[in-house]
């Protein structure tokens, strides 16, 4: 073993441990500790560990309750440490006390020494894990036998008291930052993109990306816009009006930077602010509406549509000159078909909604088919003249094709993929709008195709009968308080039939408390998989993107000024419906 001397040393800890201490003093106060190399043979599995329900009698016993209750996530540690080797950045901890004598017990790193005692003996877990899963672990024990790691850097504490502050701030949450602070959607969107540019982003971190370089206002607002503006462009109808498309997770434009910039903008800011809210736009039919409320000052000029789309990236490069279309005349542009020439801010239309191809009918007519190609494609003559004003119009306007042509009119351009509606200038084939309709959202907070088997206690039976008959947008109120109450009524029923908390603990108990204990339990159980549990805690805890949260739950019921919304409790009721079907499936 080789230990470290104790000497007092500033708190810069470089990256040599040679001759380095963990012990040292600055102003008035003191931090003992000390770096030291120790053998995985001398070190011990915390019997009393946090993560396990009970103290362990054993080492034996400790390993085979921490293997069950990891279950994948120890064959997902082991073939990391395989491939990558132990994490440089998260030293273990230990101390001497309550260990026998020359060993020490891990106090802060227990699934990583489990992880490297698997590698080394496999055979420890058997008990534990499936057939499939030994035969994968027998495999990482091969490979991991030609290289084995036999020693660890650790952080020494004398007693583990002296480690709790430290301890407690990485399994704690943020803690107002002074803990481990998870990165959102977007910050690990942006982290993962760094060595592939910004095109490796997602395409709403495009976007965000985007705005932030041409807008010059704060855009820090809300974590949870990125989500929310994923969701949005995701519908065609949203892109079409910005003035975007998306493919492949590439995020194309087609107008130049300054139009483009204005709806984006717009939009991002909005969600930013949290005006908008994801339980705002949770259904396309509410993304449609919400889009079309886009001033018309927010959205780009029809004027000014690129010959060809371009990667939005492309545009914050000031060497970048993307091919602009032939000038035509704002005069010649009809009409927004689905406003009658009005937004819905009540502001003229001056072609938002012009033909297709982004060209004026003059000049559509020149670059697609000739009068008699276009009746035969389904246009009576009338309907022709009505749309794209009479041939002696055209001609006045666009002269003969030859002169047109001379003149330099830009070639018919296609619509956006991926959006159906007028077909191109000149194609013998018409595309149709598709007829499919509009998902409805469900009128019942619990839709009715949740089956749930509640024998007893009646009441709680009765109250989910309830939620699934009455309409949750004419009752949302009574909806919000029987959720409440179904929720912690069910999970009581629960905690009291698995003896996992005492009659007096329950009394005192928070429902977040009783969530995640149940969820434990039922994950130690097998009875839910680690990914729901983990879906549970962050319900319990009010994190996430999770509308079902325990402090939403709790604002229903005692805040006079917390107005449910139908979309908020159906999407709740989606939250929590894989939980409440695994505590009463049949």
């Amino acid at each position: 073993m080789v230990e470290l001397s104790t000497v007092a040393h500033e708190p810069t800890l470089p990256l040599d441990y040679s001759g380095l201490t963990g012990s040292y003093e600055r102003d008035l106060w003191t931090m003992p500790f000390r770096y030291a190399e120790l053998p995985l043979s001398k070190l011990l599995l915390d019997q009393s560990n946090a993560r396990l329900g009970e103290e362990q009698p054993s080492q034996e016993a400790a390993q085979l309750a921490l293997a069950a209750l990891l279950d994948d996530e120890l064959l997902a540690i082991a073939g990391d440490i395989l491939d990558k080797g132990t994490d440089p950045t998260s030293l273990t901890a230990v101390t001497r006390e309550k260990a026998p004598k020359g060993t020490y017990r891990v106090i802060e790193g227990n699934r990583r020494l489990l992880a490297l005692r698997v590698l080394t003996t496999p055979g420890i877990v058997d008990a534990a894990l499936t057939s499939g899963k030994r035969k994968r672990l027998l495999k990482y024990a091969e490979s991991f036998s030609v290289a084995p790691i036999t020693k660890i850097m650790c952080v020494v504490f004398d007693e583990e008291r002296e480690a709790r502050h430290w301890i407690e701030l990485r399994h704690t949450g943020a803690n107002g930052g002074v803990g481990l602070v998870e990165w959102d959607a977007n910050e690990k969107d942006r982290y993962r993109a760094r060595q592939g540019g910004l095109k490796a982003r997602s395409a709403a971190g495009q976007i965000l990306d985007f705005v932030d370089q041409v807008d010059t206002s704060d855009g820090a607002g809300n974590k949870r816009s990125y989500s929310t503006l994923q969701r949005l462009i995701k519908t065609p109808k949203v892109r079409e009006t910005l003035g975007i498309d998306v493919e492949r997770d590439v995020v194309y434009s087609y107008y130049p930077l300054d139009e483009v910039a204005k709806g984006l903008t717009a939009i991002v800011n909005d969600l930013r602010s949290g005006r908008t809210k994801v339980t705002h736009v949770y259904y396309e039919n509410e993304r449609i509406d919400y889009i079309r409320k886009l001033p018309l000052e927010s959205r780009p000029d029809p004027a000014t549509r690129l010959a060809a789309r371009v990667e939005l990236i492309a545009l914050l490069d000031p060497s970048f000159s993307p091919v602009l279309p032939a000038p035509y005349s704002q005069d010649s542009l009809p009409l927004d078909e689905t406003t009658g020439g009005q937004n819905e801010a009540g502001d003229a239309s001056v072609g938002a909604a012009r033909n297709s191809t982004g060209a004026a009918p003059a000049q559509a007519q020149v670059q697609g088919a000739a009068p008699a190609q276009a009746q035969a494609q389904g246009a009576a003559p009338a309907q022709a003249q009505a749309q794209g004003a009479a041939p002696a119009q055209a001609q006045a306007q666009g002269a003969a094709p030859a002169q047109a042509q001379a003149q330099g009119a830009a070639p018919a351009l296609p619509t956006n993929p991926g959006v159906t509606g007028a077909p191109e200038q000149g194609t013998e084939r018409t595309l149709r709008k598709s007829r499919a309709k509009e998902p409805k959202p469900r009128p019942t907070t619990i839709p009715r195709s949740c089956i749930l088997w509640i024998p007893r206690p009646a009441r709680i039976n009765e109250i989910y009968y309830e939620l699934a008959k009455l309409n949750v947008d004419e009752y949302p109120n009574a909806c919000s308080v029987l959720l409440r109450v179904f929720v912690e009524l069910s999970v009581d029923h629960h905690i009291a039939r698995l003896s996992v908390l005492s009659a007096e603990e329950r009394k005192s108990a928070k429902l977040s408390k009783k969530l995640k204990d149940l969820a434990s339990r039922l994950k130690s159980d097998g009875s839910i998989d680690p990914q729901l549990e983990k879906a549970v805690i962050k319900i319990a805890d009010g994190g996430g993107l999770f509308s079902a949260s325990t402090v939403t739950f709790n604002q229903y019921v005692h805040n006079q000024f917390a107005y449910p919304l139908p979309s908020e409790l159906r999407i709740a009721w989606d939250e929590l419906q894989p939980f409440m079907q695994a505590l009463w499936g049949r």
